[in-house]
């Protein structure tokens, strides 16, 4: 159902499954801000002779993207008036996020074409129930942005970032993400689904975002479960599950793809798995 959708849009991989999902989670205004900001340039601007990150204005959910879309819906609220001023003391940029809009209502009109929206607007209430959950935002990204995953495990006292099972596979989060600097910021392993990966004298990831476990299962390419094990392995990613919670995975991934089937005809599936998941991707309480 995925592949068949994504070959009828006339857009980028990445893109056409960011926005696919965030039609499923009803979640459109959002996609929409997410996959035009892909498109183009950052519109964080770098003070000159100031080593603060302006990303960190808006930091949002562990995420470069989610705070990306912080920023947008900070700018929109602030009005024409205060346009300028906002956009200088916050390091954004008033062209770049005057290009997110239009390449917004471009993507709208691709969604539209292919009645994805079915007739309605795209800010539309029913497409955007779960527009402000950032558990369901997060899993929208990572669904969008894989295979590009990277695992951050603990060792030591530091964290060494990989992108797959060996140990030529390290990597570092670029100075510019709002995750850097992860590797003191928590003594629990961490999963980061990425944008890109460049080389230098390094090799760096840019824009990441911190996903949830669970949301690599659910969402992560080539799913096989190793039952004698106690395991499931997504990716090159192996986890260590018991049977029943490895049959439950597998389980929901396929009401996934039956969720995607209905999304032109309208099928009431969509609404409730996304209702189940954001409760599945919210972390327990403490």
């Amino acid at each position: 159902a995925l592949g068949y959708h994504l070959s009828c849009l006339p857009l980028d991989v990445q893109l056409g499954k960011l926005l696919l999902y965030s039609v499923l989670f009803r979640c459109v205004d959002a996609g929409l801000t997410l996959a035009a900001a892909m498109s183009l340039k950052s519109p964080f601007l770098q003070a000159p002779g100031s080593s603060r990150n302006p990303i960190l204005n808006f930091s949002s959910g562990d995420s470069d993207w989610l705070s990306i879309l912080h920023a947008y819906r900070c700018w929109q609220a602030t009005g024409p008036r205060a346009e300028g001023s906002f956009c200088q003391q916050s390091g954004l940029s008033s062209k770049t996020l005057h290009m997110v809009g239009e390449v917004r209502q471009q993507l709208a009109d691709v969604l539209e074409d292919r009645g994805l929206l079915q007739g309605r607007p795209p800010t539309c209430p029913d497409l955007n129930t779960h527009a402000q959950n950032i558990h369901v935002l997060k899993a929208v990204l990572c669904a969008g942005l894989m295979p590009n995953l990277c695992r951050a495990p603990v060792v030591g006292a530091e964290r060494r970032f990989h992108c797959g099972p060996g140990t030529g596979s390290q990597v570092h989060v670029h100075h510019s993400s709002l995750n850097y600097g992860l590797a003191k910021a928590s003594e629990e392993p961490a999963w980061l689904v990425f944008f890109e990966k460049v080389r230098t004298h390094r090799v760096y990831l840019r824009d990441t975002s911190l996903v949830p476990a669970v949301a690599v299962l659910l969402f992560g390419p080539g799913l096989t479960a190793q039952y004698r094990e106690k395991a499931v392995k997504v990716h090159w990613a192996r986890f260590v599950v018991s049977p029943r919670l490895a049959a439950l995975v597998r389980a929901l991934r396929r009401q996934l793809d039956t969720a995607l089937e209905g999304l032109v005809s309208g099928r009431g599936e969509a609404e409730e798995l996304a209702m189940c998941l954001a409760q599945v991707l919210a972390p327990p309480k403490r």
